[in-house]
């Protein structure tokens, strides 16, 4: 009749009355036959033959394993992916050499070095030397003059602009460097109280104004000059630290009041000596007094042998 489940077991009968006369049948332990029909098969036991009343002791060291394989598998993630990334990322240009410029344009290279003090002088060899500064611009009106002028007389300048004026005059700042000429940050708006201005927007005017102007030209720009020359040392330090070299003057002709074309070239001739920085303007206001004594100063720094160079570099090889 198949595999029957029959099973022998002993089960404790209760008392029940006799089945003659004084006759009882006692209780005690019975033997009987108890069938349970078919065998079910054997299975394998699982988790759900766990009794949830017994605790089940935790696998000793696991969390250290899942941690291990983790760990490994991050580390190995991350070395692909630096391992791409180095493979796609082109080696950074050395400070010295140019970031190149848009369209083709030569970058001017001052030789100097950032440091939190203001530059004024510099050296050169072969004679003297002078360094020209202007500021305040780019002007559409006025130094595309001054450019004329300086490239007459094979002299070359370093232009301190403000980020205000770039929009609308970004071809004209690559025409400068085109030139051959250097570029210097001179704030975003002119501020002449930012020495006393909150960290933050000190930062903005130095900082901010140096990658607009880098964006357009498409060069680096080593100085900075602070406008009216207020420096401070936390400007000084925010300058030096973001590669821009603190850049000021040893000769004023104060040529942004007008006081006339003379006035300019005799305080030119009483302050200037070798190595001197003289500060103009081509930007801020009516500069055609400037332009009429350009067009007297530069011949005649000529006449006495003096070379045009950058602020804290050597004149440009001829």
């Amino acid at each position: 009749m198949g595999n029957l489940g029959v099973d022998e077991r002993w089960v404790h009968r209760p008392p029940r009355p006799g089945t003659g006369k004084g006759q009882s049948t006692t209780a005690g332990p019975v033997r009987v036959r108890v069938n349970r029909g078919p065998r079910p098969p054997p299975r394998r036991p699982s988790w759900a033959d766990v009794d949830p009343r017994v605790p089940v002791a935790p696998l000793r060291g696991a969390p250290l394993l899942v941690g291990l394989v983790i760990g490994l598998t991050v580390g190995l993630l991350a070395g692909v992916v630096i391992g791409v990334t180095e493979s796609r990322t082109p080696p950074a240009e050395p400070a010295s050499q140019s970031m190149g410029a848009l369209g083709g344009l030569p970058a001017v290279q001052p030789a100097v070095a950032a440091t939190p003090t203001v530059l004024a002088s510099a050296s050169g060899e072969d004679g003297p030397w002078v360094a020209l500064t202007f500021d305040d611009g780019p002007n559409s009106r006025y130094t595309p003059e001054v450019l004329a002028l300086l490239q007459r007389y094979g002299a070359v300048a370093t232009f301190c602009m403000v980020g205000n004026q770039i929009p609308g005059n970004e071809a004209l700042i690559r025409e400068v460097v085109a030139a051959g000429m250097a570029l210097c940050s001179h704030t975003r708006t002119h501020d002449l109280d930012l020495p006393h201005k909150p960290l933050e927007q000190i930062i903005s005017e130095i900082v901010g104004a140096h990658g607009d102007l880098v964006a357009v030209a498409g060069v680096p720009v080593r100085y900075y000059r602070a406008p009216g020359g207020h420096w401070s040392p936390v400007i000084l330090e925010v300058a030096a630290t973001h590669g821009m070299q603190p850049l000021g003057w040893s000769v004023d002709p104060r040529d942004w009041t007008q006081p006339g074309v003379e006035a300019i070239l005799d305080a030119v001739d009483r302050q200037l000596q070798p190595g001197g920085v003289i500060l103009l303007h081509d930007g801020g206001g009516n500069r055609e007094q400037t332009l009429a004594s350009l067009e007297v100063l530069l011949p005649r720094l000529v006449e006495e042998g003096y070379r045009f160079g950058f602020p804290g570099a050597p004149p440009p090889a001829d």
